[in-house]
């Protein structure tokens, strides 16, 4: 089973958390089949962040001196298996707002969105490679079709 924290310190979704909660719950129901293990009872935590916070993160843990949507940290096993927390992601909301009036995207289904793809990485899944795209994509696909 997986649980969830979030946390908008900065108070950036304007509809509030409520709002989302139902939303991220399904998703992270329909994630939990893709579990390394599926009895264990795992935690992570989601913060919603600033344009500053995100570039320190992305700086300091990737090297990158720019804004990102999402930045995750999935704990390692050893960790994952004292503290029964999975890891940790952190959700631009600055930046979403941006690209979702840019590109014309609904800014809630683009936070759905991004809450699946942080979790996904903390479940294990990445896209460096075609391959790892390909699975990883076909995956969040399947599940944005059953919550958006």
């Amino acid at each position: 089973m997986l649980k969830f924290t979030c946390v908008d310190e900065f108070k950036l979704l304007q509809k509030g958390l409520s709002f989302y909660e139902p939303r991220f719950a399904a998703v992270t129901q329909l994630c939990e089949k893709y579990m390394k293990d599926k009895d264990a009872e795992l935690m992570f935590d989601v913060v919603f962040t600033t344009e500053k916070k995100i570039i320190e993160l992305n700086h300091k843990y990737r090297k990158k001196n720019e804004s990102t949507d999402v930045i995750s940290f999935a704990f390692h096993d050893d960790e994952v298996v004292k503290t029964h927390l999975l890891g940790e992601f952190y959700i631009c909301v600055p930046f979403v707002e941006h690209r979702a009036e840019k590109e014309h995207f609904s800014f809630d289904d683009e936070i759905i969105l991004l809450f699946l793809h942080g979790l996904l990485h903390l479940l294990g899944f990445d896209h460096q490679t075609k391959k790892d795209f390909d699975i990883m994509f076909n995956i969040q696909k399947k599940i944005l079709e059953k919550v958006l």
